[in-house]
């Protein structure tokens, strides 16, 4: 799954995907699927501006840099998982941001 993302002002965009070896990890009982937590994240992500906005100016940044400034960098993203819509009291998702690119890796729902 790729898309574009925009920040609030829609001045600055990049694509957001979901790497093909995702990992799903629940400690509760669960009956998603990876995708499944994959889509819930990847909704996370582009509807809180907050966020949204963060990594984007992560990507645009590092679109601009040289050299070892211009590597990519991992992020955690802690949040309750009700805001996911997945059981449990918390859910982190992990992503990578590269130039122009927010890749989501993994899901963890505690």
């Amino acid at each position: 799954m790729t898309c574009k993302i925009r920040n609030a002002s829609a001045s600055l965009c990049c694509s957001l995907q979901t790497d093909r070896k995702l990992w799903f990890s629940c400690r509760v009982p669960c009956e998603y699927e990876a995708d499944t937590a994959a889509y819930a994240a990847a909704k996370f992500i582009r509807t809180h501006a907050e966020v949204r906005d963060k990594l984007i100016k992560t990507a645009v940044r590092l679109g601009l840099s040289h050299g070892k400034e211009a590597k990519p960098v991992q992020r955690q993203i802690t949040v309750p998982a009700r805001a996911m819509e997945l059981p449990g009291n918390s859910a982190t998702i992990y992503v990578t941001v590269s130039q122009g690119t927010v890749t989501i890796k993994g899901v963890r729902v505690i």
